[in-house]
């Protein structure tokens, strides 16, 4: 009962969110930032890390079934052989934001399962430093279009480098939170 009584808060909470977005967006002519709704975020407890930027930037490159590595400035994924079946078009995309979100394609699809894990490196040097310093960064897997909060990547963070490098087997989009 407990458990039912907590999903149907969170159920509520992100129910009202979503209203409160469709309501805001009413008569809105430009578009908004999907990540700029805290609440989302407080449905997880976790804080997306504000790194504010109003430059997009993309970057793309092919990979093979023998591996390979695309890069956009310093973030970096690696895949390693055997992750693709044949050879693919990756791409990067930092989007303007209010927070550090990168988003991953292969060959123009939004979302992608790849036959072995592989290793992704986010930059967050232009984050200010006093938003680093609330706590153990971690990689959000979110969804781009909505900035809901879908699974915690974890990530081994490196503050001295600040780039913080994790494992996936899929892609879609990622932030950085606390």
């Amino acid at each position: 009962m407990t458990q039912n009584l907590s999903v149907v808060r969170r159920y509520r909470r992100v129910t009202s969110v979503a209203l409160l977005g469709i309501v805001a967006a009413c008569g809105e002519t430009r578009p908004t930032d999907p990540l700029s709704q805290p609440a989302l975020a407080e449905s997880w407890a976790v804080s997306l890390v504000p790194c504010p930027t109003g430059e997009s930037r993309a970057a793309q490159g092919r990979v093979t079934p023998a591996g390979g590595g695309v890069g956009l400035d310093r973030n970096r994924v690696v895949v390693p052989q055997g992750a693709v079946l044949d050879t693919s078009t990756v791409t990067i995309e930092t989007p303007a934001s209010s927070y550090l979100l990168v988003e991953f394609r292969v060959d123009g699809h939004e979302h992608h399962q790849f036959l072995a894990p592989l290793a992704v490196t986010l930059d967050y040097a232009r984050c200010p430093a006093d938003q680093l310093a609330r706590g153990d960064l971690s990689v959000w897997l979110v969804d781009p279009a909505t900035g809901e909060l879908l699974q915690n990547m974890g990530g081994v963070d490196d503050r001295s480098a600040r780039t913080i490098t994790f494992y996936t087997d899929h892609f879609s989009g990622y932030a950085i939170a606390n």
